[in-house]
């Protein structure tokens, strides 16, 4: 995420904050129903879109590209999954019962139907779309404008699939097959903008445009809700119908590309997205300790108890994520930046 020159770029850490706090509200089953069902219509679909943005294959091909994608999204699941499965093995021993090895294949192969499962699916999912976007970018090489096609062509057998009542895919592998399409509109978008750089719009234009992509969603998320019992949700595969699916999210994933493109970074959006993966593994972890502490000093409820989820979320995780980066910044999929040797003289 680094313009030319090395110095990061602070619009998709917001965004990718921006993502954070909305998975954060979208869990904590304390918004309206059709809130959470907003935010659910896009919140994947953004991190896949700014995965997408920023893809491209490495000089050594499909397996150095993987290679070197693999510490950033695997290392922060493997660190959280394997540090709560020692901790409930050390509680089971403790209570006189043993560690449940199962969890240990449902961390390994995300194998459908074993315990921990489904826990901090996107980090394989997002893996597993990469690796299918690799594989897709070198079968396509010199034909890119094949890409979201193929993408979309490919989400939609899996729907069928799904809505067929097709077995769920190790690894997650059905979710991100139909995650894919964000990824190809992702680095579509990035290329149509290099390559048309007049055509970037005046912060006050950007705003309006991300004004009506959030219409736009709202309208899609509507339609596709009045199609079926469920909220948009890829893990789950619940579309109800392909078309209202992907336009929601498309645009409710542009909205947030816009918005952060246009608007002064804030500063805790920055540290959010940064540190976006550990996030998205431990701010649950936060908000819910911060949740239960003011309960126990005081009955809060509305307002005033989503106010605390999100302070937790944000706050309570924050010494530890700096800790590791400071200390152990491989746990976070973070690799420490290489000194130049010494000269001397």
């Amino acid at each position: 995420m680094a313009e030319q020159g090395g110095a990061r770029l602070a619009w998709p850490d917001a965004a990718k904050g921006l993502g954070v706090l909305l998975v954060g509200l979208g869990h904590s089953r304390l918004l309206p129903e059709w809130a959470s069902a907003w935010i659910y219509s896009f919140h994947m679909p953004l991190f896949f879109l700014l995965s997408g943005w920023f893809f491209s294959l490495r000089p050594g091909g499909v397996g150095a590209t993987l290679r070197h994608k693999a510490l950033p999204i695997l290392m922060p699941y493997l660190a959280y999954n394997l540090a709560f499965f020692c901790w409930e093995s050390a509680a089971a021993l403790a209570a006189g019962g043993g560690p449940d090895w199962d969890g240990l294949l449902g961390i390994a192969l995300q194998w459908p139907d074993t315990p921990w499962a489904g826990r901090a699916w996107f980090f394989p999912g997002l893996f597993a779309a990469e690796c299918l976007f690799a594989l897709l970018l070198r079968a396509l090489e010199g034909r890119e404008n094949r890409l979201l096609p193929a993408a979309l062509l490919a989400a939609g057998a899996v729907w069928i699939y799904a809505r067929l009542g097709g077995a769920r895919l190790p690894w997650h592998v059905d979710a991100a097959v139909l995650l894919l399409p964000y990824l190809a509109l992702g680095r579509r978008a990035r290329h149509w903008l290099e390559r048309h750089p007049a055509s970037v719009c005046s912060a006050g234009q950007t705003i309006r445009l991300a004004l009506v992509c959030l219409g736009a969603n709202l309208l899609f998320t509507a339609f596709n809700r009045n199609l079926g019992p469920t909220r948009i949700d890829y893990n789950l595969r619940y579309l109800n119908e392909f078309f209202t699916c992907y336009a929601a999210g498309a645009c409710g994933a542009a909205f947030c590309v816009l918005l952060c493109r246009a608007l002064p970074a804030a500063r805790g959006l920055r540290f959010l997205g940064k540190y976006s993966a550990a996030y998205y593994a431990v701010g649950w972890l936060g908000s819910n300790l911060a949740q239960r502490a003011v309960e126990c000093l005081a009955p809060v409820s509305g307002w005033g108890l989503l106010a605390v989820h999100l302070a937790g979320l944000v706050l309570i995780p924050a010494p530890l994520i700096l800790l590791l980066d400071r200390f152990c910044p491989i746990l976070l999929g973070r690799r420490r930046p290489h000194r130049a040797p010494a000269v001397r003289r």
